[in-house]
This record gives structure tokens, sequence and C-alpha cells, in this order.
């Protein structure tokens, strides 16, 4: 997608997500349309964290 700021044009990224459509359905300014379920990623628990560079553990 083309944006302009204060005159100069940049390309900006396209932030994607996956997603399943389900079986709801609904309804905006009198159209009807598909609901999606975005995946989300489960993210990793860190072992060791650091915080002012001493290291800790939940």
């Amino acid at each position: 997608m083309q944006f302009t700021y204060r005159g100069t044009a940049y390309q900006a990224p396209i932030a994607g997500i996956d997603a399943l459509e389900t079986e709801q359905t609904g309804t905006f300014l009198g159209r009807s349309y598909k609901m999606k379920q975005a995946q989300v990623a489960r993210r990793q628990a860190a072992n060791a964290l650091t915080y002012r560079g001493v290291r800790y553990s939940r």
C-alpha cells in the first residue's frame, strides 16, 4: 500500500495474519459477511529473564 507523509511517499508493510472462516455470519450496514477467527501463536515462556543486567526466573 502506498502512503504519503509531508510530501514523501513510502511503502507500508502489510501485516497479515492467518484467519479461519467460521460458521457465524454478521450484518453491518445492511450487508452480510462471514466472521473469521484469528489464530493466536503461543509465546514461549522465557526461562531466564534479565532486568537491568540481573538475571532471574519466574
